[in-house]
């Protein structure tokens, strides 16, 4: 998240809302079409579902052209970072954070407030253990129909990374450590990110290969393996403790 984000999530949260249970599976939604339902809760995996659909718009980081990002890949629909999205999720950020916590038992660990993360970002030889924000381990992948197959990818699949090396740019696998930290949630922060990169405070999960507010890298989405956008996705959290 950059300062002027930060700024624009100064306005405001949203309400939120829960419905419709099973002893194995609960939906937030009781009359969402069959496969649309915003967000599954499956005890037996121990997952989350989410549906969200997949949208490009011009201009934003990593979507077009290569680009630093701490914003989310993934987010919720109504944030204020809607539009830097890659996918853009129905549930409510705080119904996915609670059904996390509640219903699944995931465990938040070390987190920043924005004041907090200024004082520990950048990665240098002072850098501590302590400058990273920590959570359960979570698995991200995401679901879509292609040529009438399903096709389940990790998320890092369709993320292009690169980093300077001695002055060129060099390319290779993006390899993050998601984590669940659920800092966007309890900085009160309406920014809509889910899956963050950069250790970024703004989002509930986060990528911390990197210390907390560091961009260390820039992105681009693989238009190659995702679907065209407005193609419905569905996202698949586990954590792996």
């Amino acid at each position: 998240m950059t300062k002027r984000a930060f700024r624009r999530c100064a306005v405001g949260l949203g309400l939120l809302t829960l419905a419709a249970e099973s002893p194995a599976v609960q939906a937030t939604s009781a009359d969402a079409a069959p496969g649309s339902t915003p967000l599954i809760i499956d005890r037996r995996r121990g997952e989350l579902r989410l549906a969200g659909v997949v949208q490009r718009n011009r201009g934003r980081p990593a979507h077009e052209a290569w680009a630093r990002k701490s914003t989310a890949f993934i987010g919720v629909k109504g944030g204020s970072e809607e539009r830097d999205f890659v996918i853009l999720l129905a549930a409510s950020r705080a119904d996915i954070y609670r059904a996390a916590r509640e219903e699944l038992g995931w465990r938040t660990g070390r987190r920043y407030t924005w004041p907090q993360a200024m004082t520990r970002r950048g990665l240098s030889p002072r850098t501590q253990p302590e400058d990273f924000m920590t959570g359960d381990p979570i698995l991200c992948a995401i679901e879509f129909e292609r040529e009438g197959e399903r096709v389940r990818l990790p998320l890092e699949d369709v993320i292009r990374a690169r980093r300077r090396v001695d002055g060129p740019w060099v390319e290779s696998p993006y390899t993050p450590h998601w984590v669940f930290t659920g800092a966007g949630e309890e900085n009160a922060l309406p920014s809509g990110c889910v899956a963050c990169p950069s250790d970024c405070v703004g989002g509930i999960i986060t990528d911390n290969a990197g210390p907390v507010q560091t961009e260390l890298q820039e992105f681009l989405m693989d238009w190659a393996k995702l679907p065209p956008p407005g193609s419905p996705v569905t996202v698949i959290l586990r954590s792996i403790r």
